[in-house]
């Protein structure tokens, strides 16, 4: 039957944990579903306490399939706010065994609305998993009107997100805001925050949001990432449409394919419409560009999009409205960019 976790009386009530000795987290659901946490505080012992305390944490650990005949569905949250934990604010967590077993079969039916994560060491809201022959973890999730902030990740490690969004398959991101996250991470290259990463997932629909102020720590311009909304690895079939991305370090909009870390997952970024979004003054920091298609990328349809890069005074400056690059001799195909508005500043070129 379903459980209601929430408020009584006056006020909110706080769930709040002083050690991350001895748990995964202030709140932790093992092989759950029919959940819903409503109007309630969860707060971490701060972002420099333990190494991935998490403030909520979902975890699917099942060991055989007879303990389950579906994946765990109906989770809600309302009107939560988390944070202060050295690792996420929210996360869910479907691990793969090492033979790509289906056993551990996941989530669905998740809805999260109306919520604030912030001050998270890891990232505001994250779906950890691991994929074997294209299975999903997730599958129906819907983010609707949720603020993540001040995530500003670490040293090291990929991560300092708003929102990372992976595994999933068939999923609603919408009227959402990220900002002020990454300031910290440092984990060279390739492995820095943005706002809203998507990767390996299929079907998203992601719409009607704002991304602002992702960064990355690193002085030197050749460090990339930090991007508004970033279409990460594996990202198929998916739809990014009425979004603003502005005052980021890096890229507005990132569509990116690039070699996986298990050659069994997808490394394509294919079928995917960016349209009707604005983009202005992004990628001042890094020598990037307001919408950039990198590595292995087919498929792609970008139109109808208003792109703003110029010079702004400050010493900030787009480096171009639109860039292409390669990646591990993996390179992108079939590439549409029709009828987009693409207005440049002093010396600043439209397309590289």
């Amino acid at each position: 039957n379903p459980v209601t976790i929430g408020s009584y009386g006056n006020g909110r009530a706080t769930f709040r944990s002083d050690t991350t000795v001895g748990h995964p987290s202030v709140m932790t659901f093992y092989d759950t579903g029919g959940v819903t946490l409503q109007d309630v505080n969860v707060y971490g012992p701060g972002r420099q306490e333990g190494d991935y305390f998490h403030a909520i944490v979902f975890v699917d650990q099942a060991e055989d399939l007879a303990e389950t005949v579906d994946r765990y569905r109906g989770i809600t949250l309302a009107r939560v706010d988390a944070g202060y934990a050295s690792g996420a604010g929210l996360k869910f967590y479907s691990p793969k065994d090492s033979a790509g077993s289906p056993d551990l079969l996941g989530y669905g039916g998740i809805t999260i609305t109306d919520s604030v994560f912030h001050d998270n060491r890891e990232a505001g809201v994250t779906f950890g998993h691991r994929l074997f022959g294209g299975y999903y973890p997730f599958t129906d999730v819907t983010i609707q009107r949720v603020r993540s902030h001040d995530n500003p990740g670490s040293d090291g490690l990929t991560n300092g997100h708003g929102f990372s969004i992976g595994g999933v398959d068939g999923g609603l991101i919408e009227h959402c805001i990220s900002y002020s996250n990454g300031y910290e991470n440092r984990n060279g290259l390739y492995g820095g925050a943005s706002g809203f990463l998507f990767l390996d997932s299929n079907g998203l629909l992601i719409q009607n949001n704002e991304s602002f102020n992702s960064f990355v720590a690193w002085d030197d311009p050749q460090y990339l990432d930090g991007h508004g909304f970033n279409l990460d690895r594996g990202t198929t079939n998916s739809i990014l449409q009425y979004n603003y991305s502005h005052d980021n370090y890096g890229a507005g909009f990132a569509i990116i394919g690039t070699t996986p870390p298990d050659l069994s997952m997808p490394s394509l970024n294919s079928g995917n419409i960016v349209r009707f979004n604005v983009a202005e003054n992004n990628g001042a920091r890094h020598e990037t560009g307001e919408i950039i298609v990198y590595g292995h990328v087919n498929n792609l349809l970008i139109h109808n999009n208003t792109v703003y890069a110029r010079d702004y005074g400050t010493g900030r400056q787009s480096s171009t409205a639109f860039r292409t690059f390669e990646r591990d001799n993996l390179s992108y195909s079939s590439v549409r960019v029709l009828n987009n508005v693409f207005q440049t500043g002093y010396d600043v070129p439209v397309m590289l």
